[in-house]
């Protein structure tokens, strides 16, 4: 795995992670990538990446010009691989890990977020367990009743493209992308 584009672009991610864990495809960050970044929805961002995996996504918006990543994972092995990745790219200082399983308790998660005092998110990404996909709407619920998430928030969901589409209320969809068998999803809040 690399870093598509930005100032990390073309560097190299450990990606030694459990079988439980899916890393995102390159092709797939690499389009979403350029649709956020023709939203300009990496500048100066404060991301939320649940389900963080590899932190490929993290990362890529660090590379892209966020400010800061609180990367959420429960495995260890994927937190550890996380950790290794920041200390490699010099990013340590723009990236919080939390171990929290998110879909355990949904509320009691947003909670426990809501406690590390930052600043409400303006981009989220979301890429669960396919088999735990249609839990989201609850999950995004909670996020939004903590105050996680700005006004102008962006939340990308990735989905089995088979999928139907997920009725989340309180959000409407603003993009919807197909790569192979991975879906991605662009929620906004409804104002």
């Amino acid at each position: 795995m690399r870093i598509i584009s930005g100032k990390l672009g073309g560097r190299r991610l450990d990606a030694s992670v459990g079988p439980s864990t899916r890393p995102t495809s390159d092709r797939v960050r690499e389009g979403l990538g350029s649709a956020l970044a023709a939203r300009c929805a990496f500048d100066d961002a404060r991301v939320l990446d649940l389900f963080a995996g590899t932190g490929a996504l993290g990362f890529e918006a660090l590379s892209r010009g966020a400010r800061h990543v609180v990367a959420v994972e429960r495995d260890r092995q994927a937190l550890q691989s996380i950790r290794q990745n920041a200390r490699a790219l010099g990013v340590e200082a723009e990236l919080e890990l939390v171990t929290l399983d998110l879909l355990k308790a949904p509320t009691t998660a947003a909670a426990r977020l809501k406690a590390l005092a930052v600043r409400p998110f303006t981009l989220i990404f979301a890429d669960p367990p396919y088999s735990e996909a249609a839990r989201m709407p609850e999950l995004l619920a909670a996020l939004l009743d903590a105050e996680l998430c700005a006004e102008d928030a962006l939340f990308v969901l990735e989905h089995p493209s088979e999928a139907p589409a997920l009725d989340v209320p309180r959000f409407q969809a603003r993009g919807h992308y197909r790569y192979g068998d991975t879906g991605i999803t662009l929620l906004a809040r409804i104002p």
